[in-house]
């Protein structure tokens, strides 16, 4: 992507660069949305896979526990996420290069709200598409079935296997 970025800059400016980060943004949502809605449909809507990802504790929004030794809590995801946004938005080279290419205080803080507002969208997106393999492979666990050799390779299994 790099290179592509360095290559789109020097034969068609920030404003390929722009367009191509817009282009890759509607790939990444359109391959979300497509899982996400054949997942959906598969599993028996939403309603059931909330359902059933509550049931077995896979949801939990309100875990207010101030207990170090839990694993997700709204403390350290809030703490981890703020302090993972600071560095993002105020010290990575990409973004403050898209800060400063506009030409005014105001439409910096314009690019880091949509940005955030993007990014806010694809997170929730993605835990909504984590939640569908683990419904539609509820009764049977394709890692300890030996079809997959990582846990990381459930969500390409689910796909080729749906």
């Amino acid at each position: 992507a790099r290179k592509f970025n360095r290559y789109s800059y020097i034969y068609g400016g920030m404003k390929a660069i722009i367009w191509t980060d817009v282009l890759q943004a509607l790939v990444m949502y359109t391959g979300v949305c497509v899982a996400i809605i054949y997942g959906l449909i598969l599993v028996g809507g939403f309603k059931q896979a909330f359902s059933i990802a509550s049931q077995g504790d896979r949801i939990e929004f309100d875990n207010l526990s101030v207990d170090p030794r839990t694993r997700h809590t709204v403390w350290p995801i809030l703490f981890g996420n703020s302090f993972n946004a600071l560095l993002t938005y105020g010290f990575n080279q990409m973004q403050v290069q898209r800060y400063m290419c506009v030409k005014s205080t105001r439409g910096a803080q314009t690019t880091i709200f949509i940005n955030i507002i993007g990014v806010a969208c694809l997170i929730l997106l993605s835990g909504l598409m984590g939640v569908i393999p683990y419904v539609y492979y509820s009764g049977c666990d394709p890692y300890t079935a030996g079809y997959i050799q990582s846990v990381d390779q459930i969500f390409p299994h689910f796909i080729m296997d749906a």
